[in-house]
């Protein structure tokens, strides 16, 4: 589904700038914005099926 598309940008974004600022090696910070991203997606959506689970 592509409703939440328009939020993985922004959070990649905002994964990328703290990596960096924590000095991770710039060939690690794409592999890890990655996981870090859908981990967070991943969290999202969990959210959402549960509230949909949940409704009477």
């Amino acid at each position: 589904d592509n409703a939440m598309a328009i939020f993985v940008e922004p959070s990649s974004d905002k994964v990328r700038k703290e990596l960096e600022e924590l000095g991770v090696p710039s060939e690690k910070i794409d592999e890890l914005t990655e996981k870090k991203v859908n981990k967070r997606v991943h969290q999202a959506m969990q959210g959402v099926v549960y509230n949909l689970n949940t409704m009477h």
